[in-house]
């Protein structure tokens, strides 16, 4: 009878056996196990390196739960060796598949609706080709987890060639990533017909529509050319004026703080976002359809705040894919006599498509003023000429003479000029001040406004090519500022003075000033007869047609009383009433084609 056999020696024996069995296995022909096991591998490596790589670029919350995998992968290796290798190997494949399934369940769908919700709180930074990386990793993950878990093992070694074609599955994603513009807005509606136009309401009298959204707040209103244009949290939303439907809407990722706007007349809108990195993309469609004109293109010319109308912006037909910044540049130090100069930038690029700087013409030197405007296909800016000795600090006084130039959009070249004669004759002070104010279409006429801030006001019709000068006699008001250009007159928004003091109370004055030297003529709205606490005075007034309307707003950001005021201004003698009253959040207010658009928070009211 043989002697029992030491533990020692029956653990030696077991561990030349289990040598002895790999062997053999390593020998004998491979299974579609083995490959099966190797693909396997190579997926579940080549994606957890990838998902680290793309979450430790963009600072992503991926990498924790990646990191968790891999202290598992670290506990387990060191273990390899004894005799239980086989069924730690196999619970580890387990615990790896559920691991990375609740990985793909849990994180994945948590990023997608933080995103999506939330779109604040997301980094902008994080490009969307390394979020595509994230998302696949993760699910390459689960992949090669799921069948390292359930696969039979047979002791071979895996073909490396398998593990080769397992970590090339990535390899398309890779170029799905970098190559395919998936950088698009995360919702995007369209209307193939958004029929005609509804008109500005003349004379609004009642609420005949309200839109609301569960997704933010609406942050501004703006007048698109069917309606009013919503600024929301990430996006943009067109509404048909006549009857609040929604036309469009953009929706973008990858938020953090963004600006909105309307350009060419308000027939396209623009919305640019801001990422922590300061890096900036524009998006810019058409109002009345939603189709986007620009798409995801990056907005490299970061220095002019853009919000609100801005006119400033020009897409050229022949170029659709170019957007164009016009601007000027006025002098630091004024005795030095510095040149203004008016470049237009690429956005994309950000350079300059040409650059003019301010010229002598037959002895006077002609300067641009600020903020160009584009119209149609021509770049329209404020000039002042005069002596070159008038525009240094203590110079003489002399003829001084403004207007403007028809400038080509690509080029700088002049298409057409029109100046005429200034009563003011301090050219070094109205260089400083003089600036375009705003372009209007009135019965197919384009108008254009530009101010010196002396109270004076330049009108001139680009078509016709004439201007002339205005100043309005305010006699009742104080604090006046222009609100509304026509071709016959010009409508001022002012405070009443309050008795004595001469302070401006909270009664609004809006004065006509006839463009052919009438009087000017002044109707007064009152405010509400017990305002309280909850009414500021930073009440906002419109003008349509013969109307005059005025909302006295409850303070921003806090719910409480807001009130609509109305007064015909073609009647001296006409009271002003009150045509709405309600609660919310005053956002903004706008009259656009089809209703005056009233923002209360998270929803819009139509006046019509």
């Amino acid at each position: 009878m043989s002697p029992a056999a030491s533990p020692s020696q029956s653990s030696h024996t077991s561990d030349l056996q289990v040598e002895e069995t790999e062997k053999t296995s390593d020998q004998a022909p491979r299974s579609w196990q083995d490959w099966w096991g190797a693909f396997a591998r190579g997926l579940f490596h080549a994606s957890f390196l990838t998902g680290i790589a793309a979450g430790v670029w963009q600072r992503s919350s991926l990498v924790w739960v990646l990191l968790v995998i891999y202290v598992v992968v670290v506990g387990v290796a060191l273990n390899r060796g004894s005799t239980r290798t086989a069924r730690l190997t196999q619970a580890f494949s387990v615990l790896v598949a559920l691991v990375a399934t609740a990985a793909a369940v849990v994180w994945v769908p948590l990023e997608v609706f933080s995103r999506i919700l939330d779109a604040d709180a997301v980094d902008p930074s994080a490009s969307v080709p390394l979020t595509v990386l994230e998302m696949m990793s993760v699910c390459g993950l689960v992949a090669g987890g799921l069948l390292l878990g359930s696969r039979r093992r047979t002791g071979r070694a895996l073909p490396v060639s398998g593990v080769v074609m397992g970590a090339a599955t990535l390899v398309p994603v890779l170029l799905l990533a970098i190559l395919v513009p998936v950088g698009g807005p995360l919702a995007h509606r369209t209307t193939s017909d958004p029929g005609a136009a509804p008109a500005i309401p003349t004379d609004p009298q009642e609420e005949v529509w309200e839109w609301s959204t569960d997704s933010g707040g609406v942050h501004r209103v703006l007048t698109g050319s069917h309606g009013p244009v919503l600024a929301l949290s990430g996006g943009l939303v067109g509404l048909d004026g006549a009857d609040g439907q929604e036309l469009w809407a953009l929706q973008v990722t990858h938020q953090e703080t963004g600006t909105s706007g309307t350009f060419g007349q308000g027939r396209s809108a623009f919305h640019r976002q801001t990422g922590t990195d300061g890096r900036h993309r524009i998006w810019a469609l058409d109002t009345a359809t939603g189709e986007l004109e620009i798409a995801n293109a990056p907005y490299v010319a970061e220095d002019t705040e853009l919000e609100g109308v801005s006119e400033q912006l020009f897409i050229d037909p022949e170029r659709p894919d170019t957007l164009l910044l016009a601007g000027v540049d006025s002098p630091t130090e004024a005795d030095q006599a510095e040149r203004t100069r008016i470049t237009v930038t690429d956005t994309r690029i950000g350079e300059e498509v040409w650059t003019r700087e301010a010229e002598e013409v037959d002895g006077a030197l002609c300067h641009f003023g600020r903020d160009p405007v584009f119209s149609d296909e021509a770049l329209l800016v404020a000039r002042v000429c005069a002596a070159p000795s008038a525009f240094r600090y203590g110079g003489p006084e002399g003829e001084v003479r403004i207007g403007f130039s028809e400038l080509d959009p690509l080029t700088g070249r002049t298409l057409d000029e029109t100046m005429w004669e200034h009563e003011e004759r301090d050219a070094f002070s109205l260089l400083h001040r003089f600036r375009v104010s705003g372009i209007h279409t009135v019965d197919d006429n384009t108008l254009l406004a530009m101010e010196d801030e002396q109270g004076f006001v330049h009108v001139a019709d680009v078509g016709a090519g004439q201007g002339r000068t205005v100043r309005g006699d305010f006699s009742e008001s104080t604090e006046n500022s222009l609100v509304q250009v026509g071709p016959e007159e010009l409508v001022y928004e002012g405070r009443r003075p309050l008795g004595v003091s001469g302070e401006p109370g909270p009664d609004v004055v809006l004065t006509r000033v006839p463009l052919d030297g009438e009087p000017s003529m002044a109707t007064t709205i009152e405010a509400p007869q017990d305002p309280g606490d909850d009414v500021e005075e930073n009440q906002e007034a419109l003008v349509t047609g013969h109307t005059g309307l005025v909302v006295w707003p409850p303070h921003r950001n806090r719910s409480g009383e807001w009130e609509l005021h109305s007064a015909a201004l073609d009647d001296q003698d006409a009271r002003s009433r009150t045509l709405l009253t309600g609660t919310g959040i005053f956002t903004d207010v706008v009259m656009a084609p089809g209703a005056l658009a009233l923002a209360l928070g998270n929803r819009v009211v139509g006046i019509a």
